[in-house]
């Protein structure tokens, strides 16, 4: 690790792999070379971390093709990841028990597994491959799912988006996160906290997870002030 990586601090170097993540799976989802423009200049703003020669460089690079700005961005983020992986493993646990006190205090209120797994999904926001899928096989798994659960053998009318099927598969992930705690008092719902550490094992992972966690604590920091 440099001197430079030594001085920024973990969490900072956390949030970089999550940056370039979003910003490799967003080149890769945007089809359009119009859509994907703005996301050659932010990468190229990350990678040259406001070098204007370095700028011009990087982005004559990227700009090429989607898939060399997703090479450009997928090495940044491997190198980064590897620069921070030791200061990761040595504090992994303290970021795992925020990451979980976080999640506990917005749980609380669900009265439902289905619930419960829908708020978590947020934070497991791009840590699932989803295929992306045309709009036809949406509209087939929704019109599928909907009649298995009214119990008739074909449902015509229902439709899906990818972003509503992504958000599904999201939730469906998070519900795997989820422990079950019967008492007399009936049901309540934990975090599985061994299942979730073994996953943030890996480096990008955590950081993913943890990038979420700051984004959701900022919006709920806005709603309490307009709340006020």
């Amino acid at each position: 690790m440099t001197q430079e990586n030594k001085n920024v601090s973990l969490e900072d170097r956390l949030l970089r792999i999550d940056l370039l993540n979003q910003i490799t799976r967003e080149i890769d989802r945007n089809k359009l070379p119009s859509e994907r423009v703005q996301l050659y200049k932010n990468l190229a703003q990350i990678l040259s971390e406001n070098d204007p020669n370095k700028y011009d460089k990087i982005y004559g690079d990227i700009r090429i093709s989607p898939e060399e700005a997703i090479n450009y961005s997928m090495d940044a983020m491997n190198k980064a990841a590897n620069e921070t992986n030791e200061s990761y493993k040595q504090n992994k646990e303290k970021i795992l028990n925020e990451i979980v006190s976080s999640m506990k205090g917005i749980i609380k209120e669900a009265k439902n597994k289905a619930e419960v797994a829908r708020i978590l999904s947020i934070y497991f926001k791009d840590l699932i491959k989803v295929p992306e899928l045309d709009q036809a096989t949406l509209d087939y798994i929704a019109r599928k799912e909907l009649a298995s659960e009214i119990g008739v053998s074909m449902n015509y009318t229902t439709t899906r988006n990818m972003n509503e099927f992504r958000s599904l598969q999201e939730r469906i992930y998070a519900s795997e996160f989820i422990k079950e705690i019967k008492n007399e008092k009936g049901i309540s719902y934990a975090i599985d906290k061994e299942k979730l550490s073994k996953e943030m094992d890996k480096i990008v992972y955590g950081s993913i997870l943890y990038g979420n966690m700051k984004r959701i604590e900022s919006e709920i920091k806005k709603a309490e002030k307009k709340t006020v």
